[in-house]
């Protein structure tokens, strides 16, 4: 019962969060701005952002020698992860304590 309420609260809020989202977010002036997009464009951004990451592993691996490429490479995505949803960029102290 209490994961079915934690579940419900959180769906709850979600909606609420949403709704308040959408309420000041103008759909049909994005609908116009996505079909003026270039997928060219998205595909190399998305091409450069990969490619970034993995060029960053690689240099963890030169100050941190203890590290695996694939552990740096976890560290950094995990960095850039919880940029996106903890403030004032608290990931880097999350990523620091990141088991290896």
């Amino acid at each position: 019962m209490k994961r079915f309420a934690k579940a419900l609260i959180s769906i709850v809020l979600g909606g609420i969060l949403l709704q308040v989202a959408f309420s000041h977010f103008g759909f049909r002036q994005t609908i116009v701005s996505i079909r003026q997009a270039r997928p060219s464009f998205l595909v190399l951004g998305v091409a450069l952002m990969v490619s970034d990451y993995l060029l960053r592993g690689a240099r963890w691996r030169i100050w941190e020698r203890s590290l695996s490429y694939w552990d740096s490479l976890r560290l950094v995505l995990i960095g850039f992860m919880g940029n996106n949803v903890l403030p004032a960029r608290l990931s880097e102290l999350r990523s620091c304590t990141a088991p290896c």
